[in-house]
C-alpha cells in the first residue's frame, strides 16, 4: 500500500488504499493428483476440490482466497514476501488484513478456447527527435503471439466466442484517463509509458498505436475492465482471436492447430499534446478470453 491516512498516532487504511487484485484460473494438466491436504482446506484441490465442471455453471467449491493482503510489522503475525499461499496462510488464519476469494460467488465453465503459447519479448523503435515527431514522422515495430486454439473453437466476440485483446499497463491505463485519451468503453488508443505520471525523464506527448499487420486494421488496446457484456462492437478492444491470424500446423495435442498474430506497433506524436524529450518505456499483456 502506498497511501492510507494516520489519525491521532493511528495508522487508518481505507478501502481506496487497498489496490485492485484479479484472480485467473489456468488449466495446467489433465493429470494432475489430487491433494488432500486438511491444512490448505480444499478437499481434492486439482479435482473436485475447486469443483472441475462437469458441465456449465459448476459452483467454485475451494473457500481458500485466491488472494489476500496482509499487514506486517509489529508482532503481527504475516507470511513472508515469496512465501507459497498453499502451504503458509498465517495472514488468513490469524485474521490479518483483507482476503479475497472466489468460493460459493463464482461459476467455472467448460468451453472450447484458444490459449497463448509465446509473444514477442521486447519491441524496440529507432531514435526519433522531438522535431519529426512535431512534423508527423514515427517510428515501427512488429510482434508476434503465438496461439494454440481447439479445434472446436470458436472466433469472435459475441458470447461463447473466443476473442483476444492487448492490455495496457495499470499507468499507462491511469495516463490515457488524465490525458482524456480513453473510449466510452474504457479501451486506450494509445500506449503511453508506464510511469508517464510520475517520471519526468520519459518522453511526453508520444504514445504507440496498434495495427494488425496482415489485415492493416487498426486496434485499440484494452483497459482496465475486462468483463464487458460480449458483443460485435470492438472499440472495447477485444477482437475475433483468429481474425488474420496464420495457420501455423497441428499440436501435437490431438485436435489442436497452431496460430499465429502479428502486429505491427507505431510509435507517434499523440494528437493535440506537445512532444518533450525521453525515452517510452510501455508494457502490454496479451489477454485471451471466452466472451
Amino acid at each position: 500500500m502506498t497511501s492510507y491516512q494516520q489519525v491521532g498516532g493511528k495508522i487508518q487504511i481505507r478501502l481506496s488504499d487497498v489496490p485492485p487484485l484479479q484472480a485467473q484460473l489456468y488449466k495446467m494438466s489433465d493429470d494432475l493428483p489430487a491433494l488432500d491436504n486438511p491444512f490448505n482446506g480444499c478437499s481434492g484441490l486439482g479435482t473436485q476440490g475447486m469443483g472441475i465442471p462437469v458441465g456449465n455453471g459448476t459452483v467454485y467449491a475451494c473457500w481458500r482466497p485466491n488472494a489476500y493482503i496482509q499487514l506486517r510489522g509489529g508482532g503481527i503475525a504475516s507470511d513472508s514476501m515469496g512465501q507459497d499461499s498453499f502451504d503458509n496462510q498465517q495472514g488468513v488464519d490469524n485474521s490479518n488484513g483483507f482476503a479475497y476469494g472466489m468460493w460459493n460467488t463464482s461459476t467455472l465453465t467448460s468451453s472450447a478456447t484458444c490459449r497463448v503459447n509465446s509473444s514477442t519479448s521486447n519491441v524496440s523503435f529507432a531514435p526519433i527527435s522531438v522535431q519529426e515527431l512535431e512534423q508527423g514522422g514515427v517510428r515501427q515495430g512488429t510482434f508476434s503471439v503465438q496461439l494454440e486454439c481447439s479445434n472446436a473453437a470458436t472466433s469472435g466476440t459475441a458470447q461463447g466466442q473466443t476473442s483476444i485483446g492487448i492490455q495496457a499497463s495499470s499507468g499507462a491505463i491511469a495516463a490515457a484517463q488524465q490525458l482524456g485519451l480513453t473510449g466510452s468503453s474504457g479501451s486506450v488508443p494509445f500506449l503511453v509509458s508506464d510511469a508517464y505520471l510520475t517520471d519526468s525523464r520519459l518522453a511526453k506527448g508520444v504514445g504507440i498505436s496498434l495495427a494488425h499487420s496482415q489485415t492493416r486494421k487498426p486496434l485499440v488496446f484494452l483497459g482496465e475492465n475486462l468483463t464487458d457484456p460480449p458483443g460485435q462492437n470492438t472499440n472495447t478492444g477485444w477482437y475475433p482471436v483468429l481474425e488474420g491470424a496464420s495457420n501455423s500446423g497441428a499440436s501435437p495435442t490431438p485436435g489442436y492447430t497452431y496460430y499465429l498474430q502479428n502486429y505491427t506497433a507505431t510509435l507517434s506524436k499523440i494528437p493535440g499534446l506537445t512532444v518533450t524529450a525521453g525515452k517510452v518505456l510501455a508494457t502490454a499483456y496479451v489477454q485471451v478470453r471466452v466472451q
